[in-house]
């Protein structure tokens, strides 16, 4: 915010200083960058919002990022602590999720029918699938 705040001032005195810029100009300009500002913050915290959403713990595609983990479904196995990988096992069991067969189960049904997921729709084990996921930009 500091660099924000500088870069809006040398822009300001540098119109200042400027005999060509007539003072409507000056005021015109100096308004064009604080609604860029604004609008940046703004998007910045819309945005936030999502992503906050995205990492909760219920949400549908963070049961699945984390099942991969713990159930070993990539080319390595992850070096997770015993006691964490086995708090993990534990939460993803209260959603239903046993095995890998469930959350491969999981998986398709976010692919195919990702409207069962959506917040609109209560789901009986708690999970949702969030707006946009926490990697999208």
């Amino acid at each position: 915010m500091t660099a924000i705040s500088i870069a809006i001032g040398v822009v300001y005195s540098q119109m200042q200083s400027r005999e060509r810029f007539r003072k409507w100009q000056r005021y015109a300009t100096l308004g064009i960058v604080i609604l860029g500002l604004a609008l940046g913050i703004g998007g910045g915290v819309y945005r936030s919002k999502y992503v906050a959403e995205s990492l909760q713990e219920n949400a549908a595609t963070r049961v699945d990022r984390d099942g991969r983990f713990l159930f070993d479904l990539f080319d390595r196995p992850a070096t997770i602590p015993e006691s964490r990988r086995q708090a993990g096992l534990a939460r993803l069991r209260a959603f239903g999720i046993q095995s890998a067969d469930d959350l491969r189960l999981l998986q398709k049904t976010l692919l195919d029918d990702p409207n069962h997921y959506r917040q609109q729709a209560p789901n009986p084990n708690g999970l949702f699938l969030p707006k946009y996921d926490y990697l999208s930009f």
